[in-house]
């Protein structure tokens, strides 16, 4: 894999309803391109082979699926929190062990994207930025919410796409972005 070196001076939407759209169409990118290469399953697995089509599937069936359970993970963490005995599953049970696995997956998954952000930053030498990390949930949320919308275009609207409004921000329209250090 290679990086194309080039940059870009648009800016990022900086207001949630200009971001919402612009995620939804992207993650509505990630539906219609699985759905898109999945239509036809013996042909991707004659053009990718074995390995690169189990990479597939991990990638863009991993990415939605985690954008559209994580809120649903904290709804049945709730849920299981009002119960009178909370996590008093029976060990061995079917349901301890898919609650288990559940709540593992999730801590893993997060305790890794959190250390991913947190070395980038420090290799890039912005660790100033480190404390912004503790949004990082409910950021994730704003995804979901993003992945929701994105799911529900795909159903019933699946030629509609919607187009991120920019407006640069002031002052910084005619300067050239600093490259990102190499990482």
């Amino acid at each position: 894999m290679g990086l194309i070196d080039s940059e870009t001076y648009e800016e990022a939407p900086f207001k949630l309803r200009q971001w919402l759209p612009q995620r939804t169409r992207w993650i509505k990118g990630w539906m219609q391109t699985y759905l898109v290469h999945t239509r036809q399953p013996w042909r991707l697995l004659r053009q990718l082979g074995l390995w690169r089509t189990i990479g597939f599937h991990a990638i863009f069936a991993g990415f939605l699926v985690s954008v559209l359970a994580y809120p649903l993970l904290f709804i049945l963490l709730g849920l299981e929190l009002s119960r009178q005995h909370p996590f008093a599953h029976v060990p061995g049970s079917l349901e301890h062990a898919a609650f288990v696995l559940a709540l593992t997956d999730m801590v893993i998954g997060i305790v890794a994207s959190l250390l991913i952000v947190l070395i980038g930053a420090w290799r890039a030498g912005l660790v100033r930025l480190a404390s912004h990390i503790l949004a990082a949930p409910l950021y994730w949320l704003l995804i979901s919410v993003a992945g929701y919308r994105a799911l529900v275009q795909i159903i019933w609207r699946p030629y509609f796409w919607e187009k991120t409004e920019h407006s640069p921000r002031h002052g910084r329209t005619n300067r050239k972005s600093r490259r990102h250090p190499r990482v």
